[in-house]
């Protein structure tokens, strides 16, 4: 099968070129042009499930962020309610993009476990999460976050200790 059948992501990469790579993630770029810039309230296009999620970085100081998503039916299950595995992405992003926020160039953070608290059930609509760097170490960097629904009641928390890989 043809990488490019794979997913549209794979289309940045080329079967005449194998040896095309990465230098650096195009978050952490974009998270350090957001916060270089003081920028407010820009949509996060790096990944297919970020715009899938309607991601828009609001905020982002160093070693902290504010990020929304807009979930619409496509995420719920069953009962009406958001899948709690989206509800884990959106604190993912956040943990990862708090993480990104503090690492050099040619640096990358991977969750190598992440911990999970639901408080209520999630419902379609807009939701706001707030994540920071608890601690950062030379190969790790600890993060946690929390989500909020539109009325600012608590949804999830979350924390994860994120690798640093150079890449």
């Amino acid at each position: 099968m043809a990488w490019s059948s794979l997913s549209p992501i794979w289309s940045m990469w080329s079967m005449q070129e194998p040896s095309l790579r990465l230098t650096d993630n195009p978050d952490r770029h974009f998270i350090e042009r957001f916060i270089a810039e003081d920028a407010r309230d820009q949509p996060v296009q790096g990944s297919p499930l970020a715009r899938q999620l309607h991601m828009r970085l609001l905020s982002a100081t160093h070693g902290a962020v504010d990020a929304s998503f807009e979930i619409g039916v496509e995420f719920t299950q069953g009962g009406g309610v958001i899948q709690g595995g989206i509800v884990a992405a959106m604190l993912d992003f956040g943990l990862a993009f708090a993480a990104l926020s503090v690492l050099d160039t040619g640096c990358t953070a991977v969750t190598t476990a992440l911990n999970v608290n639901y408080l209520r059930p999630a419902s379609l609509g807009r939701y706001h999460v707030h994540a920071f760097l608890e601690k950062q170490g030379r190969t790790l960097i600890y993060v946690s976050a929390k989500l909020l629904d539109a009325n600012e009641r608590p949804i999830a928390i979350a924390s994860s200790p994120m690798a640093i890989v150079s890449m």
